[in-house]
């Protein structure tokens, strides 16, 4: 028993109550703590589901996000077309259309040298590489695959050059 500054005793619950107001007391906590509890467990409960549940939407949309923006990525298929600026200073009009096929990547160029095929190309993530047949030469090409434009290092015998090619609508 101790005594507060009143002179209550803090004991017990029911320490302040005497005689049947303990009993009621007693009685009242038997039957409607366990019921307010369950009340009040059932709200955390929701709350804590509805947490859930907007945790769950949240990440499922960054994940289809992403995967949309990796397949778009990965799409390399279709064409596509850039200017290059050749080693006398003047423009070259690059035109090419890809096929990819998993890892392989296959198609066909033209510029105003002629027209050629794509050979031994390949996809590695949004890496890309492959050899371009003109005229029975090889050029090879590596590249970097973005959303809407290709970045292409040519190896032009012995002199490398540079393009980006941007995705041609039909």
């Amino acid at each position: 028993m101790t005594p507060n500054r009143l002179g209550t005793r803090f004991d017990s619950p029911t320490g302040y109550l005497k005689g049947q107001a303990k009993k009621h007391y007693r009685l009242s906590h038997l039957f409607f703590v366990p019921l307010l509890n369950k009340y009040y467990t059932g709200l955390i409960l929701n709350q804590f589901k509805m947490q859930i549940k907007k945790t769950t939407i949240v990440v499922l949309l960054l994940i289809g996000s992403i995967g949309i923006a990796l397949a778009a990525i990965a799409d390399i298929s279709g064409n596509w077309a850039g200017p290059l600026l050749t080693p006398d200073g003047k423009t070259a009009q690059l035109n090419y259309v890809f096929k990819a096929d998993g890892t392989k990547l296959t198609g066909t160029g033209e510029s105003v040298y002629g027209t050629g095929t794509v050979e031994n190309g390949k996809i590695a993530g949004n890496e890309i590489s492959f050899d371009f047949n003109l005229n029975g030469v090889n050029y090879p090409h590596k590249g970097k695959l973005y959303t809407d434009s290709i970045a292409l290092a040519i190896d032009y015998s012995g002199t490398p050059l540079h393009v980006t090619l941007k995705r041609q609508l039909k």
